[in-house]
């Protein structure tokens, strides 16, 4: 399950205090709808912590490719279905560290884990082809990281409600599961882009957020979660958030940057809102400009685009 920085447990916040640690690395969660394509392959910590304690969080791909799936265990749900899919989530992952503000790990130090044959998970062309284009499109963007992401909806985690869990009910430890992991799951499909804080970073500035979700509200209630996109996209029209896009896909937002990704062929609508009026937007890995209030590409699979987001052309961000 998700766990928040602080005092989830007593050796977290000891190493988030500790002057000698520089970086903790955390894996996404598990299943298969935050791995695959059109999943958000998001941090189970909260980066906005780490960053406060003057840490840095390191994202753990260890993703199961397409070509590795001769190799893989039968009951892994989580191998990439084609070199398409495998593309797409390589570049989600790398270019999240310009969401996260944090690093990358490719753990796979141990092939042939467990007596297998399986080699490492990242030596094939298509694998390192998608990092070089990552890394081309990350080093275009990372000039236009700003300082705050710039948005007004944040799904905010107090770390007391995991106490709120009943350790001896089955069912309580159900919904808590539901709550903390497979609930903020949905809202990044639902095609809306947010900030994850705690409580203590919200309390740093509450006025910076129009409209504010708390984690724990829904462990209060017997009602009905919202645990897909589409329960969380009505809810976030409910509240007047933008939607950049339809459930199913993944947008994340900071400042002039944007990441869509979608998990399936098809025409694409990236909305934005009256606020990016009169803007360029200029797609990193491809080099395309856009000038519209709606951004459409399409796709024969599994893809990934960054989008960046200039007033001027002459402040354009710059081809890869």
């Amino acid at each position: 399950t998700a766990q928040a920085p602080e005092g989830s447990n007593v050796l977290l916040e000891r190493m988030l205090a500790n002057p000698d640690i520089d970086f903790l690395c955390d894996p996404p969660a598990y299943p298969p709808a935050c791995r695959l394509a059109g999943g958000a392959f998001a941090h189970r910590t909260i980066p906005a912590s780490f960053h406060r304690y003057g840490k840095l969080t390191v994202l753990e791909d260890d993703n199961r490719y397409d070509w590795i799936a001769p190799y893989e265990k039968p009951s892994c749900d989580y191998v990439m279905r084609s070199p398409a899919e495998t593309r797409a989530t390589v570049l989600r992952a790398y270019l999240s560290k310009l969401f996260d503000r944090g690093g990358i790990q490719y753990q796979d130090a141990s092939p042939g884990e467990g007596g297998s044959l399986r080699p490492c998970l990242i030596d094939d062309e298509t694998v390192l082809r998608a990092l070089g284009e990552a890394m081309r499109a990350f080093a275009a963007a990372k000039p236009f990281v700003p300082a705050t992401s710039g948005l007004d909806t944040a799904l905010v985690v107090d770390v007391r409600d995991r106490f709120l869990w009943d350790w001896h009910s089955p069912e309580s430890l159900r919904r808590g599961r539901d709550v903390f992991e497979t609930l903020p799951l949905a809202l990044y499909a639902s095609g809306a882009a947010f900030d994850v804080l705690t409580e203590e970073d919200y309390r740093t500035c509450p006025s910076c957020y129009r409209t504010v979700f708390r984690l724990g509200d829904f462990l209060r209630t017997t009602e009905k979660l919202p645990l897909t996109g589409e329960a969380w996209a009505g809810i976030l029209r409910t509240r007047g958030v933008h939607l950049y896009a339809e459930p199913g896909n993944l947008v994340r937002r900071n400042g002039d940057l944007i990441l869509f990704h979608v998990g399936k062929a098809g025409r694409h609508v990236l909305r934005l809102p009256k606020a990016d009026a009169g803007k360029t937007f200029r797609e990193l890995t491809r080099g395309r400009t856009y000038a519209s209030s709606e951004i459409v590409v399409e796709s024969t699979g599994p893809e990934t685009w960054l989008f960046c987001a200039r007033k001027a052309p002459s402040s354009a961000c710059p081809a890869r």
